[in-house]
């Protein structure tokens, strides 16, 4: 599992996931209701939020899958829980939450 960065700055606060294919630990970033999703890399990005960390769901983005190198934002998206899963080579994500 890949263990996420996060910092909180009040207003905005930052994730970042750095690893290979998996599954990547879980940040709480409900308290920002904007979220953009940034990713540079190979292969593609599944964001995923739960409300109990366990049962996770796969969030609404635009577009549906985020590609390597690309911005994506949430879609009226503000789970409890948020993680990051990468198919396929290697990735930088990060997602960015602004409070509205």
């Amino acid at each position: 599992m890949v263990t996420p960065t996060f910092l909180d700055q009040g207003e905005i606060a930052i994730a970042t996931w750095i690893g290979e294919t998996g599954n990547g630990g879980a940040v709480a970033m409900a308290r920002w209701a904007d979220k953009t999703i940034q990713s540079t890399g190979t292969g593609t990005v599944t964001v995923e939020g739960s409300s109990d960390g366990t049962n996770w769901d796969t969030c609404t983005t635009t577009p549906a899958v985020v590609t390597a190198n690309s911005d994506t934002a949430l879609v009226n998206e503000n789970p409890l829980l948020l993680r990051v899963v990468c198919a396929g080579g290697t990735q930088t994500v990060t997602i960015v939450g602004v409070r509205s």
